[in-house]
């Protein structure tokens, strides 16, 4: 195979493709094992794990990348593969066809990254993909050269340099603009922090779609897209599951993938630019509550709860922030908000307490899109953990 060392492949890299790739290069924090597997780099859009490998071989060798350390399980794959036992047999024998013998380093547990690219074309034939393993963590020069060249191609699919192949795709700014807004949705639901879910479907154009907001992703790179906004500073990907083994179990489950995101300043910034909603400081500060002139402070967001300072949700506010980090129960709220004359009675007024609760988170999400602020039980109240410091 040529190797290309000096300039950006072309055609672009399909999505599986550079999903792999930037797989690997942040291994170190999305892989929780000091060894991997291709399986660990199968993407959404990926068909299988010899698929997965096949596409790895051949850009690694592309790009003059090697993976040191790699190891074949010849005693899983003999007895776990449908046709491991009898090709393992066949070559101890000395009966292996012409082409298994392109195998045989592998079989052997004795070959170079070469052999690997080399024979990457057998994979998927002899059902290989799965039963290699290999460090988590590239040699230096190797992960150097990985990060600089994905670095380029990020760069040319940014700039919409990337050569355009059978399908048209949107430019950039426009794939951008699509997954913001499919971002904001969730954003608005569930806070800066949320998990991004989707199902594969086989379309014409291979396309995803989220079953979170049902969705078509028509004429986008939506892994691009998301990695390509990793690197511009829009947003951090925190974690990935592909695997239905690795997917968090939830009641009706179809889900092929989760993403676990946190959206940044800088995306934020755009979406309320567009939406003309209010900006946020920059500054992360502790949560705390002004009672004199009703203003709630946490993260970055600074918001005015009631310009009257009389309401149910200004003197929720600054009962709570007595102990802010304490498990409030209600009839303590309760004395606190309306005194000791009317005692708590469940029946009758843990409605008008949840109402207090909701009016609060529903001010909160006026100005900042989050509606957990508060949690309310049936007997207990308090600030949710994650906006205290």
């Amino acid at each position: 195979m040529n190797k290309q060392t000096n300039k950006l492949p072309i055609p672009h890299i399909s999505e599986a493709g550079l999903y792999a790739l930037w797989k690997y290069a942040n291994a170190e924090r999305l892989v929780p094992r000091s060894l991997m597997r291709f399986e660990d780099m199968l993407s959404p859009t990926q068909d299988s794990i010899d698929n997965c490998a096949f596409r790895v071989a051949l850009q690694f060798d592309l790009w003059g990348i090697e993976i040191d350390g790699m190891i074949f399980h010849t005693d899983l794959y003999a007895q776990y593969s449908k046709i491991g036992a009898e090709t393992l047999k066949n070559h101890q024998e000395g009966k292996a066809e012409k082409m298994a013998k392109g195998i045989a380093p592998f079989l052997d547990n004795n070959f170079t990254f070469k052999q690997f690219a080399d024979s990457a074309i057998l994979f998927k034939k002899f059902g290989l993909g799965e039963w290699f393993e290999f460090p988590v963590q590239l040699k230096p020069n190797n992960k150097k050269r990985l990060d600089t060249l994905l670095d380029i191609y990020l760069n040319g699919f940014i700039n919409d340099k990337l050569q355009i192949d059978s399908i048209n795709w949107y430019k950039f700014e426009k794939q951008k603009e699509s997954m913001l807004d499919t971002l904001r949705v969730l954003q608005l639901q569930f806070g800066d922090t949320f998990v991004l879910r989707g199902q594969y479907y086989q379309t014409k154009n291979n396309n995803w779609m989220s079953s979170e907001i049902r969705t078509w992703f028509d004429k986008t790179l939506p892994l691009h897209t998301l990695i390509a906004l990793e690197k511009l500073g829009y947003l951090d990907i925190e974690a990935v599951w592909v695997i239905d083994m690795d997917v968090p179990p939830e009641d009706d489950d179809t889900d092929v993938f989760k993403i676990r995101l946190t959206l940044l300043d800088k995306a934020m910034a755009e979406i309320d630019a567009k939406y003309k909603t209010p900006a946020r400081t920059s500054i992360s500060q502790p949560a705390s509550f002004d009672s004199k002139t009703s203003q709630l402070t946490f993260q970055t967001n600074k918001i005015t709860i009631s310009k009257t300072h009389n309401s149910n949700p200004h003197y929720l506010l600054k009962a709570i922030f007595k102990a802010p980090a304490k498990v409030w129960a209600v009839d303590e709220i309760w004395e606190k908000l309306f005194g000791k004359n009317i005692e708590y009675n469940p029946r009758k007024h843990w409605k008008k307490m949840y109402n207090a609760t909701y009016d609060l988170n529903e001010e909160i999400a006026k100005q900042t899109r989050i509606r957990d602020f508060v949690i309310m039980k049936k007997t207990t109240l308090q600030l949710n953990k994650k906006y205290l410091k």
